[in-house]
């Protein structure tokens, strides 16, 4: 099979075939960065302090969302020692008035 020469096409053909290249290398490019993006992205350490203070200082909705999207068991034992903790100053305010 003989090989197309560029030159010989008209002006016309060459452009769109140059775009076409264009455009199939974009495409090849992009699905490139997906593939690269689906991959499992490393888990941090969670953090006891910081399920802590949500639970002490957001209560229930804080609460509710770490228990739902925490990935380590770290952050969520923080999260209902703080929010025990919400509970029980809360309850020491209301029996201090």
């Amino acid at each position: 099979m003989e090989e197309e020469r560029w030159d010989d096409l008209p002006e016309r053909v060459r452009k769109k075939r140059i775009r076409a290249e264009i455009a199939k290398r974009r495409r090849k490019r992009r699905g490139r960065r997906r593939r690269r993006s689906e991959r499992e992205e490393p888990i941090g350490p969670g953090t006891f302090w910081g399920g802590f203070a949500l639970g002490f200082f957001g209560g229930c909705i804080a609460w509710l969302l770490v228990l739902m999207m925490a990935r380590r068991e770290i952050t969520r034992r923080g999260v209902w020692w703080g929010f025990a903790a919400h509970i029980v100053f809360g309850v020491l305010t209301a029996l201090r008035n």
